[in-house]
Order: structure tokens, then sequence, then C-alpha cells
């Protein structure tokens, strides 16, 4: 048996969702395999990403991760997430991730964000130095080429495309077993907002 699992603790958005916004990958197309789509029940927007943790103590991070929660609950409730526009990180000329973003609620996503961050930080967790940015990835781009050009001008003509909203109910700790055919994402504990 495993001592260790890959983590992370994010919000997933309605199944509804989910597939409008994998219908849009199947859209864009495939480019000659050159992205790695990420599959319609693991599309999510990640909050924090843990790395490896000791499947030991993983209810210990989860009571952590709640006690974050509890933290803003009462001055947080959970506002409406809007889902719009679409980009590429670092950016379109150069892409390596394809995603979704957060039109509304980025604020709320933020501090929460915050929030379940400073618990974390018992268990030598520390947050990327970067801006946090709320997102939901679509793809890993693979390849370099016309067909990679192809892709980011197809991005481009949706860069305000809406994909709805929704109203965030939970949040969940993954643990995420890597396959080759890609991640398998089993939540460890929901926490509700």
């Amino acid at each position: 048996m495993r001592s260790n699992i890959r983590a992370f603790v994010a919000i997933v958005p309605p199944t509804s969702l989910q597939t409008r916004i994998a219908k849009y990958c199947d859209w864009l197309g495939n480019f000659g395999g050159a992205i790695k789509w990420v599959e319609r029940d693991n599309i999510h927007i990640t909050l924090a990403f843990l790395g490896d943790i000791n499947t030991t103590e993983s209810s210990a991070y989860a009571k952590a991760i709640e006690r974050g929660v509890a933290s803003v609950r009462d001055d947080l409730p959970a506002p409406q997430i809007a889902l719009q526009g679409v980009g590429a990180f670092p950016d379109l000329a150069r892409p390596r991730s394809l995603w979704v973003g957060v039109d509304e609620g980025t604020d709320f996503l933020t501090e929460l964000k915050e929030a379940i961050d400073l618990p974390l930080e018992d268990f030598g967790y520390y947050p990327e130095r970067r801006k946090y940015q709320p997102h939901l990835t679509l793809g890993r781009v693979k390849g370099r080429g016309p067909e990679i050009t192809q892709l980011t001008d197809k991005l481009a003509e949706a860069d305000e495309k809406p994909f709805g909203q929704f109203t965030a109910g939970n949040v969940i700790l993954f643990g995420s077993e890597l396959k080759k055919e890609g991640p398998i994402y089993h939540p460890i504990a929901t926490i509700k907002l």
C-alpha cells in the first residue's frame, strides 16, 4: 500500500458545466495529438496543490482545510462563480496550459484560497509566489508547430466566451493517482462552504 498520495484542494463545477467545457474542447479538436485534454470529470478550479502527502495524515490535512473554510464561511457567503473566456499560460504566443477563466467570483476564490493556505503551512505547505489566478485547466500542450498556431487563433476568437455560472457548494481535498491514460482523482474529504 502506498504511504504517499499526490493531493490538491479544489472546487468542482456541476456536471452540466463540465460537459459544456468538454464539448468545447471536442469542438477545438485534437490538433494531431498536440493537446492532452483534461477528462470531463476532472475539470475543476484548483485552490491549492499540495504535492505528495502522507496518507496517514490526510484526515489532519482535511481538518486544516476545514478550519480555513470555517474562518471565512460567515464572511464570504458562496457567490455565483461565472466561467468566461479562454486563454493559455504563460500566454497564447507560448501556450503550455490551456484554461477557462473565472469572470465573477475571483475575489471570493482568492480569499478562500488564502484562508485555506494559512492552516496548511503547519504541514510545510507554502503557496506559489505568483498571484493566484482562478481558472479551470482545459488541457496541456505537448507539441509545437502550425497546428498550435491554429489552436491559439481559435482560442483568441473565444477570449470572452461565456460557459455558465454556478454557486460553489463544497471544497474538496482530492488524491490524484497518475496513470498512463491520465490522472484519476479520488475525493478524500468534502468540506461544505
